[in-house]
């Protein structure tokens, strides 16, 4: 459609005989949002000279300059197309899914400091929002109603709605995850943060143990060297757990080292497992050489002369190192050398 039009007229003149010129007409093409266009480049506009050059906005107003035109054609000026803010709105959305997900995280590490297990949650047990999709109102005194932006709908993995497995029976492990309006899901697990095409259906899946896009693994471990630090982090956390409860059990740490107890590798003093409630204790991601403090190992101190205590701990890609002890675990930058090394950040 064309553009309106501002329909300026001047006043009649009269030439040195005393007639009468015609009247003037100086239409300047305007936009549909009421700003003046001054005509496309290189064309006359409206009023100015008939050579074709566009002449100065000075001589364009002059009554007494200007040259009346005929049946000149106005140049057609698209409408403004309107911007929606959908696409706004949907980016929002997924950056406040991605937020509620790193809180969600945040949430679970709290907890697990306190309970030395993660928050759990199934359709036959525990604090859900919804039987369906497994979502707690809340974890503690931490986190509490996180819902997606639209929450519409229950279907996990189609609708927005957030989500979560069936924790439960694996305490050191969660998952929620988040559909994203720009595609993909965004997870929240033991792991960390991570972003995939499909929505996960296993902790190994949630964990980024899966290739993005793909629905089986292409490897057993996790495919960047920060979820595999983050899966070292949660290992030594879940031997720390182990050890308790041993504790428990026997009023003393497993116990591993050169003078006994089940070592898988002697140099190591790292066990195959911690009593019948930790059959099998688990191994670093790379799990590569042999070496402690230089390589990609999870290695023990001996801890046989004083059952009271113990460590554990692994080498991190990121750099640094990350302990496991009856005191905690802890990030440090040097591997313990001593019980009371492993017990200590620095």
């Amino acid at each position: 459609a064309a553009g309106a039009y501002l329909v300026s007229r001047q006043p009649a003149k009269k030439n040195a005989g005393g007639q009468q010129t015609a009247e003037q007409t100086n239409t300047t093409p305007k936009t549909v949002n009421g700003s003046e266009n001054p005509g496309p480049t290189g064309n006359p506009a409206p009023g100015g000279s008939p050579s074709g050059t566009p002449s100065s906005p000075a001589t364009q107003n002059n009554p007494n300059t200007q040259t009346p035109t005929i049946n000149r054609t106005p140049a057609v000026v698209p409408p403004v197309q309107q911007t929606t803010n959908v696409s706004v709105s949907a980016r929002a959305r997924d950056a406040k899914r991605e937020a509620d997900m790193r809180q969600m995280l945040s949430a679970q590490e709290m907890w697990y400091g306190s309970n030395n297990k993660y928050y759990t949650c199934s359709i036959s047990g525990g604090d859900c929002r919804g039987k369906i999709n497994n979502y707690p109102a809340s974890i503690g005194n931490f986190v509490k109603n996180i819902v997606d932006p639209l929450n519409s709908g229950v279907g996990c993995g189609k609708d927005y709605v957030y989500c979560a497995l069936d924790n439960t029976q694996e305490t050191n492990k969660f998952c929620y995850y988040a559909k994203m309006e720009g595609g993909g899901y965004y997870t929240a697990s033991h792991a960390g943060n991570f972003k995939r095409q499909t929505p996960p259906t296993t902790f190994d899946e949630c964990a980024g143990a899966f290739a993005e896009g793909e629905t089986k693994p292409s490897n057993p471990a996790p495919t960047t060297a920060q979820a595999r630090d983050a899966l070292r982090q949660s290992d030594m956390r879940q031997l720390l757990s182990g050890q308790e409860m041993y504790y428990s059990s026997n009023n003393r740490y497993y116990t591993c080292g050169p003078s006994g107890g089940d070592c898988k590798a002697a140099s190591r003093n790292y066990p195959s497992g911690l009593g019948v409630n930790f059959a099998t204790t688990p191994v670093d991601p790379t799990n590569s050489g042999s070496g402690c403090g230089r390589d990609f190992v999870y290695c023990g101190l001996d801890n046989i002369p004083d059952s009271q205590k113990f460590c554990f701990f692994a080498k991190l890609e990121g750099g640094g190192y990350y302990t496991a002890s009856q005191a905690g675990n802890f990030k440090r930058s040097t591997a313990p050398s001593t019980l009371a090394d492993c017990a200590l950040p620095n």
